[in-house]
C-alpha cells in the first residue's frame, strides 16, 4: 500500500490538490485516468528529473490518454540570498 497525501493549492475558484507520495508515477493511470478522458497531456520536466522520471511517467499517460507530449527544459539554477 502507497501513503499519499493530498494538498490543496487555494486559489478560490481556481483552487487544484496535488498528491505526494510514494509509487504515484507507476500509477499514474489509475489515478488520473478519469480526469483525462482521451486528452492531450504535456509533461513538464527539467533535464535533471526527466531521464529518471519521465520513462516511467510517459508510458502511465500514454496509457490513459490518447497523447502525451514531454516538454523538458533545462534545470532552473536557485537564486543566491
Amino acid at each position: 500500500m502507497h501513503d499519499i497525501s493530498t494538498l490543496t493549492v487555494g486559489l478560490g475558484t481556481r483552487a487544484y490538490d496535488i498528491s505526494v507520495g510514494r509509487g504515484l508515477i507507476a500509477r499514474a493511470d489509475e489515478l488520473i485516468g478519469t480526469f483525462l478522458n482521451d486528452r492531450h497531456v504535456v509533461i513538464i520536466s527539467d533535464s535533471n528529473v526527466a531521464p529518471v522520471h519521465l520513462p516511467a511517467l510517459m508510458t502511465a499517460c500514454r496509457a490513459a490518454a490518447a497523447v502525451a507530449t514531454p516538454l523538458k527544459f533545462p534545470p532552473v539554477k536557485p537564486a543566491r540570498a
